[in-house]
């Protein structure tokens, strides 16, 4: 320590700096006790002076590899004269109250000394004198917790970063892990561990005992990350922190080996073809945790379930050639419709009891109730009150509100188109589909913003309980923007768009005079006028009408009436003679509610695919274009020519262009600081969320269960694009993304539930469609159609039920392992006080607004010394610079 001090003195006499001002960087040691560091306690820490390089792929460009110790990481703004965005000298606004929003815990639940409130309680006090005492008191709360910590500058000195960390053998950790009651797997010395279902052997989990240290596995870095921002969580509101501009983010720091293990071996857009594998889902676990990893195993469950749906598909597909017999047609189209059924509750069967070994594996039990932190923004005064109740109501009054309004809205583009038609106009009828795809992503895009408005009324206690409550409002109105538009043209357009005329003939002119007769029809392969009356009938000749008999009906009134979805496409079949083994031909038709169905949902995942493969390169793009420009605005390179290099995947700029230090060299910190400024993991940003992420999935997979028997051919492409998706999002995660919060779950929380529904409304689509769009059910009378229907509908959900009573959502080896384990997790082992904190010295920790003093940002007398005088007349200290200790 004291060495530490001489050499701040020396640095001040060195920089010609006065000495009155060199007082601050003396180190005053805080009276707990303290201990020398060592190398067991952080984290690889490189305490010489050389400067390791590696690349990422992101970039051709070496960059200094500055991730040694760091596990938190803290990015301070500089003030406006060093190219930051702190303006020092205007007026703090309110002060003490903007302070309580952080420190919004009660004073006694810090450790003195705590003089925070006091010292802000000075009139008239700047912007730059509040940013030095926040952040002085920051750190000091982190000292006297015993973190590490260390500072270091941005390339273009606009920007501090501060790493911080505890290193995952220190004995702080085990003792803020033990106060915290995290969970840790018990050492294998102590039991004989089990093999799962899926040839996995599964730890024990218990609370952690910092005295009975060595009875447990080590702690990883995720178990770090959580247990330190457990803790600043109860502390500090970071977000309000970042609102108020004091940070400009904060983020769990990725270590370079890990996440280039992590992209050799699952990250690569190299492995397209390669299958997903289980070791996929443990590395994915370990980097970004359980929650993600849960988001992967059900895309992998999906994927894996898709190949063998693509097969079947594939089969019913090759139906509309004309060499398959139509006795084979329809029994594989109807085959088709009640397998898709089973597999979609086999999905759901298979990944639930994936999950539960998941769960038990990572010792995810019951995680929600016993890891929950309270969120800054709860207020317990509103629970039960009739405020809270309004809040609430006012939500879902806004949501019904919206539903309405998108379903308006697209029966009024369906309504526009019918009366253009009816008015002899038909060029609304060949952009529909595409008006109403677009119609689908502008109201899911404009719900995405409001949802989280109203889920903020809702005052949730906790996390986990504000994304599940952000994705079940989002999920309810999507399922339905998503859904309408083909529910509407499948079962209601037959019964709405009617067109009536006195004779059959005048109504068949009526509903083709736009259209032109159906393909394959005789009056079609004769070319018969389609516009004209007078002149279908004079070249008409018996049963040219007759494709319409199963379409026409008499009304009331006595008019002659086609129903709204009539025959579009015809197609000549052969058909197998009862009793005698020859076949003869006979007119199958395809109705327009069928054909536009079809149309409308290949628009749609067009559109979908597009949109998603658009917003996952973006990101990228984005990213590596502001790096790019960092590089060449430090390095005097000119941005185009450094954009154009940067992008073909040349360098921008060497390493013999600078003087070797990690302060003229991009850095692997800084890069990470980019990549969560602009693309974070969170909602309605570049980077994903995992309620957007995972919303994209289900509204994928809702349209497939539902609506695949009428397209089939985009189970095939969507089998192929989602391997595509799933790469790209594998890349953007690994190298774009800024790392997430390592987040444990339980499964996939309120997912499950949305799944579940989805299953019980493709069941209800698919009976319906079967009965009204399938042979020979559709050829009968309504009363039988409708009792067909409801026999089916209640059959298939009876096998349901039968698969769900045999095969049990937690598989009989993971109740097996719970029972062998209960008496292993109910060990006791001995608690002791922590002990006292390690006193490290944060005299070299500068996080101040001024934290490199030259020229280019402070004012310099004659000989070139700088005025810091000048910043005293300006209310600002020394302790701005250095932080002089507790």
């Amino acid at each position: 320590l004291k060495h530490a001090e001489r050499a701040h003195r020396q640095t001040c006499c060195r920089e010609r700096e006065p000495l009155v001002h060199c007082w601050a960087m003396e180190y005053h040691a805080p009276e707990t006790h303290l201990k020398e560091k060592e190398a067991s306690d952080v984290h690889d820490y490189e305490d010489d002076d050389k400067i390791r390089f590696g690349r990422v792929p992101l970039l051709a460009d070496e960059l200094a590899l500055d991730d040694a110790g760091a596990t938190i990481v803290f990015i301070f703004p500089c003030s406006d004269e060093c190219g930051g965005t702190v303006q020092a000298d205007t007026l703090q606004k309110d002060p003490l109250g903007s302070a309580k929003r952080i420190f919004y815990r009660d004073e006694s639940y810090y450790r003195p000394p705590f003089t925070l409130f006091e010292e802000l309680k000075e009139q008239n006090l700047t912007v730059g004198r509040y940013h030095e005492i926040i952040r002085a008191e920051l750190l000091g709360l982190l000292q006297r917790e015993g973190f590490w910590a260390q500072s270091s500058e941005s390339i273009d000195k606009d920007e501090v970063f501060l790493k911080v960390g505890l290193g995952t053998q220190s004995d702080q950790l085990g003792a803020l892990a033990e106060h915290h009651r995290y969970r840790m797997p018990i050492s294998t010395s102590l039991y004989t561990q089990k093999v799962n279902g899926m040839k996995q052997r599964v730890p024990a989990y218990t609370e952690f005992s910092n005295a009975a240290r060595d009875k447990f596995e080590s702690f990883g870095q995720c178990d770090e990350i959580r247990v330190i921002y457990t803790w600043l969580y109860n502390r500090i509101n970071l977000n309000e922190m970042a609102d108020q501009g004091l940070i400009v983010a904060h983020f769990p720091s990725a270590k370079y080996k890990e996440m280039l293990n992590l992209y050799q071996e699952w990250g690569r857009f190299g492995l397209v073809c390669r299958w997903p594998t289980p070791q996929d889902l443990q590395l994915i676990r370990n980097y970004f945790g359980e929650q993600i990893a849960f988001y992967f195993a059900w895309f992998q469950t999906y994927m894996k379930a898709l190949g063998i749906l693509a097969i079947g598909a594939t089969l019913v597909k090759m139906r509309e050639y004309s060499f398959w017999p139509m006795s084979l047609s329809k029994f594989l189209t109807n085959i088709y419709a009640v397998f898709l059924v089973g597999w979609v509750a086999a999905v759901q069967k298979q990944f639930r009891r994936k999950a539960s070994r998941l769960e038990q594996l990572w010792g995810m039990v019951g995680w929600d109730n016993q890891q929950a932190v309270t969120r800054p923004s709860y207020k317990p005064e509103l629970e039960g009150t009739k405020r809270a109740f309004m809040l609430k109501f006012a939500g879902n009054f806004v949501m019904v509100t919206f539903i309405l309004l998108f379903a308006g809205a697209i029966i009024s583009v369906q309504y526009l188109d019918k009366q253009m038609r009816d008015n002899g106009d038909g060029r609304l009828r060949n952009y529909t589909p595409y008006i109403v795809a677009v119609s689908i992503k502008v109201f899911d895009f404009a719900w995405g913003k409001i949802a989280k408005t109203l889920v903020e009324w809702q005052n949730h206690r906790t996390e986990a309980r504000f994304d599940d409550a952000l994705a079940g409002t989002l999920a309810a109105v999507k399922l339905f923007v998503v859904l309408f538009p083909f529910l509407q043209i499948a079962f209601l357009q037959g019964n709405v768009d009617v067109t009536c005329a006195k004779t059959t003939e005048e109504a068949a002119v009526s509903v083709y005079a736009l259209r032109g007769w159906p393909t394959g029809t005789r009056l079609y392969d004769r070319g018969v006028d389609h516009t004209n009356v007078t002149l279908l009938r004079e070249n008409m000749e018996d049963g040219d009408l007759d494709f319409l008999a199963n379409f026409i009906s008499q009304s009331m009134s006595g008019n002659m009436c086609i129903a709204g979805c009539f025959p579009s496409v015809c197609r000549s079949k052969r058909v197998a003679v009862f009793g005698e083994s020859r076949f003869e031909r006979t007119l199958v038709c395809w109705t327009n509610c069928w054909v536009d169905l079809r149309k409308q949902l290949l628009t749609y995942y067009a559109l979908q695919f597009c949109s998603a493969f658009a917003f996952l390169i973006i990101p990228v793009v984005i990213v590596k274009i502001a790096i790019i420009l960092e590089i060449a605005r430090v390095k005097g390179i000119n941005p185009l020519v450094a954009i154009v290099r940067g992008m073909v995947g040349l360098r921008v700029s060497s390493r013999a262009d600078s003087d070797s230090s990690i302060g003229s060299e991009y850095s692997f910190l800084q890069y990470q600081a980019k990549c969560n400024v602009i693309a974070p993991y969170m909602y309605k940003s570049w980077g994903g969320s995992y309620v957007e992420d995972f919303m994209d999935l289900l509204a994928n997979y809702s349209l497939l269960a539902c609506f695949s028997t009428v397209a089939p051919g985009m189970v095939v492409v969507n089998f192929v694009a989602l391997f595509l998706t799933y790469r790209i999002v594998a890349f953007r995660m690994n190298n774009v993304t800024g790392r997430p919060f390592p987040s444990g779950a339980e499964g996939i929380g309120v997912w499950q539930a949305i799944l579940d529904s989805v299953a019980v409304i493709a069941v209800t689509i698919n009976v319906a469609l079967l009965t009204f769009y399938q042979s020979p059910v559709k050829t009968w009378p309504q009363g039988q159609q409708l009792f067909f229907f409801i026999f089916a509908e209640k059959v298939l959900f009876s096998i349901r039920a039968l698969v769900e009573a045999a095969f049990p959502n937690e598989p009989d080896d993971v109740t097996h392992i719970e029972d062998v384990y209960e008496k292993v997790s109910a060990l006791e082992f001995a608690s002791e006080p922590a002990a006292p904190a390690n006193g490290y010295d944060y005299s070299l920790v500068q996080v101040g607004l001024y934290p490199h003093m030259d020229e280019s940002c402070s004012d310099t007398n004659s000989d070139g010394a700088d005025s810091h005088s000048a910043l005293r007349q300006r209310g600002f200290s020394k302790r701005n610079v250095y932080y002089s200790g507790v």
